[in-house]
């Protein structure tokens, strides 16, 4: 499946796990390609947050988002574009599950987006359970975690989640492309690249691993489904970016200060792009 021509072309960004830099190098593509011209937005087709890193963040976010669960990443790759704003944000993100007290344990999900209409919310029996402590009661009713609104669903794990509703993934996509856009920046979700119904091919991907990324331009790469699963893994794949025939360019991923982080990534996403010759 060819990328036809006047199609928007898609970046993913992908690394070898959480916390490693994805989404500061996504949202830096983000800026650099608008800024270039290009009107480009963030996708996140499958996101997980953790709840006691999330507290904070749920509190000070909520009041401006119409969305009620959506996680830091996604927030991120929506406020880089201008093309979209907080009632995009579960277009960016059409699938968010919250976490408790570690990956493993789903208690919260949501699928789909206000804009079109087909928002649900589903929580596991963990979840649930917690849900009637009293401790725990007051913290959903401080944030407005919807789950009242939940249906229990007994067992949820990372796969199940990440496949829960592909048609609404698919339509997330297509309406975020309905702003008219040249470029879409898709961040993956730990080590996991998250496909759906008609996905396009790659155009581009930039591997954030070993503290540097590399771009891959042009690999016009179709993603092989694997065992029925949506959650593509980047080890599983990695004859397509370790193929010394394909073009690759890569610089350093410096630790720097928080202040400077948006920077230094802007300057390493504009190298790399501009070496690529895609700007």
């Amino acid at each position: 499946m060819a990328v036809q021509s006047g199609e928007p072309e898609l970046y993913w960004v992908a690394g070898n796990g959480t916390d490693v830099g994805k989404t500061t190098i996504a949202c830096a593509v983000i800026r650099v390609l608008n800024a270039r011209g290009k009107r480009t937005v963030g996708f996140k087709p499958f996101g997980a947050s953790l709840l006691h890193d999330s507290i904070d963040f749920f509190l000070e976010k909520y009041p401006t988002a119409p969305c009620k669960l959506f996680g830091g990443d996604a927030w991120k790759l929506t406020m880089a574009s201008p093309l979209t704003g907080a009632d995009s944000i579960d277009l960016v993100s059409p699938i968010q599950t919250l976490c408790y007290s570690d990956w493993k344990n789903i208690i919260l999900v949501r699928t789909g987006s206000n804009r079109l209409h087909n928002v649900e919310y589903f929580c596991s029996a963990y979840g649930q359970a917690l849900s009637d402590r009293p401790d725990f009661r007051t913290l959903i009713d401080r944030t407005g975690l919807p789950f009242g609104d939940a249906v229990v669903v007994k067992d949820m794990d990372r796969d199940s989640t990440a496949s829960m509703a592909p048609e609404k993934q698919k339509q997330a996509f297509a309406e975020l492309l309905e702003l008219g856009v040249d470029s879409v920046v898709s961040e993956g979700a730990g080590r996991w690249i998250t496909t759906w119904p008609d996905c396009p091919p790659t155009g581009h991907l930039f591997l954030v691993a070993d503290g540097q990324v590399t771009l891959l331009p042009d690999l016009n790469w179709t993603l092989p489904a694997q065992n029925g699963s949506a959650l593509q893994c980047m080890r599983e794949n990695a004859d397509v970016y370790t193929n010394p025939q394909k073009r690759s360019f890569s610089v350093p991923l410096y630790v720097v200060e928080s202040g400077r982080r948006d920077e230094v990534a802007e300057q390493a996403v504009g190298e790399l792009l501009t070496a690529a010759k895609l700007i």
